[in-house]
């Protein structure tokens, strides 16, 4: 997720079983079936459904992932390590 994480930085992760602990802007790890875990922001939610968002034009098309289930979120990012 650069530029806001870079690689080998080691990144303290919670996961809660709460959905309405995320909140809009949280850096999250979201499981997805074609891309593996990927850390992206927070976009949207509704229901049992998240949208994510990218900072960097390099990142997958956020778009393509479409809305996903809350379940699949693995935590949100709550510490750098590294920096």
């Amino acid at each position: 997720m650069y530029p806001v994480y870079k690689d080998k930085d080691i990144l303290l992760m919670y996961r809660s079983p709460d959905f309405d602990s995320y909140v809009t802007g949280d850096s999250v790890v979201v499981s997805t079936e074609y891309y593996g875990n990927v850390i992206k922001f927070l976009a949207e939610k509704k229901n049992d459904l998240i949208k994510l968002e990218a900072c960097s034009s390099l990142s997958v098309d956020c778009h393509q992932l479409g809305w996903i289930s809350v379940e699949k979120i693995q935590g949100k990012i709550v510490k750098n390590l590294s920096s």
